[in-house]
């Protein structure tokens, strides 16, 4: 194998002076229409039998060679987009994501400059990027939504729906935001050990605030989570419920701020809890998913350990990020009748 790992290197370097050079016309060999990428043909075995540090050598020495070339000739652009696609799939192969990911949407950026934006859809880069939200769906749809529908037994046409259906309202950025964070609540595993709660908190937050910004964003306001609730849902039964404890007094019957991280404590606890409010089950889990989605959205701007149980009981954990969770899937399926 570093025999092996040795000649390739030969190779490569071989490759990069007849490009240099001008022997090898790089423009043959980038990815474009109907040629044939001297890298493609080294590299693709590789990949098929699952050597992908390998893969991604190669594909990161042809974005060198493409950059040494440019500035030889002065060209002002040679495309990349089969360079960074690859790297970007290789990257995901090793579950080197926050890497491999934005390499890939750099490959379709680099389509919609090459090709124009509707030739650019037709290749892998942009079916990567609507694949890579959508094929979340199976996992959110079987790890939380089916546990939302079971209790909204009311909504009556939310039985059919699936993540699939609900992410179409998400612009761009939200979509992938969404999809960053769902996917990093799947690759980390709880764990005690300080990066992983650095993970696990960061994850908690950002879901807290995309509905913010999902929020602020249809609904055109500059309003802060607790009154775009309010804003959006003044209708529903469980409103009532909401407001009376959405009051800005910060006291023990306000449960969307705190005072201290034992008051915090103790609302969580509460609101994670069915009943508390009434004895309809839709209505009193409505108003505690949002109510608690305000509160920890309060508390994670501000605060990181200091109520470390959060990070340290992952059935505490799961239990908020469920119900946070719960409140942005509920939104998106309000806003999308």
């Amino acid at each position: 194998m570093q025999r092996a790992r040795t000649e390739l290197g030969i190779i490569l370097e071989e490759i990069k002076h007849n490009m240099k050079s001008g022997k090898m016309d790089i423009m043959k060999h980038v990815g474009l229409n109907d040629t044939i990428s001297i890298w493609n043909e080294i590299g693709v075995p590789l990949y098929l039998v699952g050597s992908f540090s390998d893969f991604e050598r190669i594909f990161k020495e042809m974005l060198y060679v493409i950059e040494a070339v440019k500035k030889e000739k002065g060209e002002e652009h040679i495309h990349q987009g089969l360079a960074l696609y690859h790297i970007g799939i290789s990257q995901i192969h090793q579950r080197n994501f926050d890497e491999g990911i934005p390499n890939v949407l750099a490959a379709y950026e680099e389509d919609k400059i090459t090709y124009g934006k509707e030739n650019a859809e037709k290749y892998f880069a942009y079916k990567f990027e609507k694949d890579f939200v959508e094929n979340l769906s199976e996992s959110v749809d079987k790890d939380f939504f089916a546990e939302m529908k079971a209790i909204l037994t009311s909504h009556g046409d939310l039985a059919d729906k699936s993540l699939r259906d609900l992410v179409v309202k998400f612009d761009e950025s939200e979509k992938l935001f969404f999809a960053k964070t769902i996917n990093s609540k799947m690759i980390n595993k709880f764990s005690r050990n300080l990066y992983t709660r650095v993970v696990l908190w960061d994850n908690l937050r950002n879901l807290c605030l995309l509905l913010e910004i999902y929020l602020k964003r249809r609904m055109r306001s500059t309003s802060m989570l607790g009154g775009l609730v309010h804003l959006v849902f003044q209708n529903e039964n469980w409103q009532n419920i909401y407001q009376s404890h959405n009051t800005g007094t910060k006291d023990a019957n306000d449960y969307t701020h705190y005072c201290s991280p034992l008051d915090f404590s103790h609302k969580i606890q509460n609101l994670l809890g069915s009943g508390l409010f009434t004895g309809n089950v839709e209505t009193d889990f409505l108003a505690r998913v949002f109510l608690l989605s305000v509160l920890v959205r309060n508390f994670t701007a501000h605060n990181f350990d200091e109520y470390e149980k959060l990070l340290v009981d992952e059935n505490l954990y799961e239990g908020v990020f469920k119900y946070v969770l719960f409140s942005l899937l509920y939104t998106l399926y309000f806003l999308n009748e």
